[in-house]
């Protein structure tokens, strides 16, 4: 009887053994996939860039031919930051954001915003900030980026 139970006791811990095994190996592809996943979106995301020729200020959401680098304040105007990204990947969401710096070089606006499920290489985006009378005059500057990189950056002039 004991011959038998040491016997039930070895193929029991043999079997204990190779399920741990089996559970460590599962573990380590586990979290080594993961570890990769995540890297390739790292990558994507720093792939992306601003396209510089093909950034601008308008006074219109989706005019795509005006520019303007003096911006007349008494109006109170919605002043957008109209940015052409490259190299976007593909079924994924950015996580976007503007500084709108005044002539101080205090933060006078800030937008934080999520792209749309993005399907193509080249995306169009943008950001916005309305200025009014009390805006302080001078040279303003806005500046795009994608987590804590500046993708963009350009000046202009409130007058």
């Amino acid at each position: 009887m004991q011959v038998r139970r040491r016997e039930v006791l070895a193929a029991e811990t043999k079997r204990n053994r190779i399920l741990m095994i089996g559970l460590g190996l599962a573990s380590v592809a586990i979290v080594g996939g993961g570890s990769l996943w995540f890297y390739q979106q790292q990558q994507a995301i720093a792939q992306v860039y601003a396209n510089p020729n093909q950034s601008r200020l308008t006074l219109e959401r989706f005019d795509r031919v005006s520019h303007f680098d003096i911006i007349d304040r008494q109006n109170s105007p919605t002043v957008y930051y109209q940015v052409r990204l490259q190299q976007t990947p593909k079924g994924r969401q950015l996580e976007l954001g503007c500084n709108w710096i005044n002539p101080l070089g205090q933060l006078a606006h800030q937008n934080r915003y999520q792209t749309r499920t993005i399907d193509k290489n080249v995306w169009n985006t943008r950001c916005r900030h309305q200025l009014g009378p009390t805006s302080p005059p001078g040279t303003w500057q806005v500046e795009m980026f994608l987590g804590d990189r500046i993708l963009s950056q350009s000046e202009f002039i409130v007058k």
